[in-house]
């Protein structure tokens, strides 16, 4: 359910990631649009496409979402350039908080979590 609403399944939500990737969904020119930063005014990029938090990272672009709403929390994580998909849900909603604490010393940022399914491709 998280913020558009829907209700569905870690796996759902991996095989929409996957399918943004792979052309299924939308052309890959749209999807590069969706995976590309916007920037403001003044240039600056904003880390933000459209709809995806945009990550560069040395072994490529990650881009992401969170959502949270009563009842269940989600968050979705893409590799684009080997299309490797991290889908996360839990019935605990708003799991995530509006002014959560800084994270512990050693946190790896959501990107690094893949790592380990990215560095063969």
């Amino acid at each position: 359910m998280p913020a558009g609403g829907f209700l569905s399944t870690a796996n759902d939500l991996a095989r929409f990631g996957a399918a943004l990737t792979g052309g299924d969904l939308v052309e890959p020119a749209t999807a590069d649009m969706m995976f590309t930063s916007e920037r403001t005014t003044a240039g600056e990029e904003t880390g933000y496409g459209l709809g995806f938090e945009v990550h560069a990272s040395p072994f490529g672009l990650f881009v992401g979402h969170t959502g949270a709403v009563a009842g269940g929390t989600a968050a979705l994580l893409i590799h684009v350039k080997t299309g490797t998909v991290l889908a996360l849900t839990t019935n605990l909603g708003y799991a995530t908080a509006v002014s959560p604490p800084p994270p512990k010393p050693g946190t790896p940022d959501p990107p690094q979590l893949m790592l380990p399914f990215i560095r063969g491709r």
